[in-house]
C-alpha cells in the first residue's frame, strides 16, 4: 500500500529542490494547480499511475523516488 501523505511530501520536497512552484509543476505535468496542491497535502486517495508518471517525468525522477 502506498503512503499517500509520504508521496505528497516527497513530491513537494523534490519540487522545491528543483525551484519549481506548484503552478509550474502543474503546467509541466498538464495537471491543475489545485490537483498538485491536493497531492502534496496527501488528499488524493485514488492517485492514478498516469498522473504519478506525469509528475515524476516533470520532476525528472522515477516513480520509485516519489514513494
Amino acid at each position: 500500500m502506498i503512503d499517500i501523505k509520504a508521496v505528497g511530501a516527497n513530491i513537494a520536497d523534490i519540487r522545491r529542490k528543483n525551484n519549481l512552484t506548484q503552478e509550474q509543476l502543474a503546467e509541466l505535468a498538464s495537471l491543475s494547480t489545485n490537483y498538485i496542491a491536493r497531492v502534496e497535502r496527501g488528499e488524493i486517495q485514488n492517485f492514478s499511475a498516469i498522473n504519478m508518471l506525469k509528475i515524476a517525468s516533470s520532476l525528472d525522477v522515477s516513480i520509485d523516488e516519489l514513494a
